[in-house]
């Protein structure tokens, strides 16, 4: 019984695949944690410029603005 014990805690069969578990699952967090960050600066950068692009006002070439449009060249 007692070499079973000794050989069982030498073995180091399946370390690599717990190793390999454990670095994965890191770096996979740490992506979804980057993708999370970077999504809600996205979306608060588009909020913004799309609340600019609402205050914009479009006006046809050649208006002055005051009603009247000229045609360069007639």
């Amino acid at each position: 019984m007692k070499r079973f014990i000794t050989s069982f805690l030498a073995c180091e069969d399946g370390a690599v695949t717990v190793d390999w578990i454990i670095l994965t699952t890191g770096v996979v967090s740490l992506a979804v944690a980057s993708a999370a960050i970077v999504l809600n600066g996205t979306q608060d950068v588009s909020q913004t410029l799309n609340e600019g692009l609402i205050d914009i006002e479009v006006r046809a070439s050649g208006d002055d603005g005051a009603g009247t449009t000229s045609s360069p060249g007639l």
